[in-house]
C-alpha cells in the first residue's frame, strides 16, 4: 500500500483524529492517561468531572492497543520517557493540512 494511502487510512478514524487534535492543542508531550481523558472529553463534550472512569478506561485501552501504535507506525506521533508520554511527530507532512481542515474553528 502506498505511504500516502496508509497515512490517510490512519486519519480515517475519529478517535485518531481527536488524539492528534489533543496533541496539537497541548503542544507538549502528554501522558497517555491525560490524553485518554482529553479524547474522552472531546468525544462526549462532557467536562472531566462528568466523565465515567469506565469511558476513560475504554479510551485508554483503545489508545494503547490500537490507535497510538497505528499513529506511530505512520509517523504521526512519537513517544518519549519510556513510552509514557506522546507528542505529535515533528513533521506531519500533508496530515497537518488535513487536521487543520477537519478541525478548523472547532478547537476547544
Amino acid at each position: 500500500m502506498d505511504d500516502d494511502v496508509r497515512r490517510l487510512n490512519a486519519l480515517a478514524n475519529t478517535r485518531r483524529l481527536l488524539v492528534l487534535l489533543s496533541l496539537k492543542e497541548n503542544e507538549t508531550p502528554m501522558s497517555i492517561d491525560a490524553l485518554a481523558t482529553d479524547v474522552a472529553m472531546k468525544e462526549t463534550d462532557f467536562p472531566n468531572e462528568d466523565l465515567s472512569d469506565r469511558h476513560i478506561d475504554s479510551v485508554l485501552i483503545s489508545l494503547h492497543h490500537a490507535h497510538l501504535p497505528k499513529l506511530e507506525s505512520e509517523g504521526l506521533v512519537a513517544f518519549s520517557d519510556g513510552e509514557t508520554r506522546v507528542a505529535l511527530a515533528d513533521d506531519l507532512g500533508d496530515a497537518e493540512n488535513i487536521l487543520d481542515a477537519v478541525f478548523e474553528g472547532k478547537e476547544t
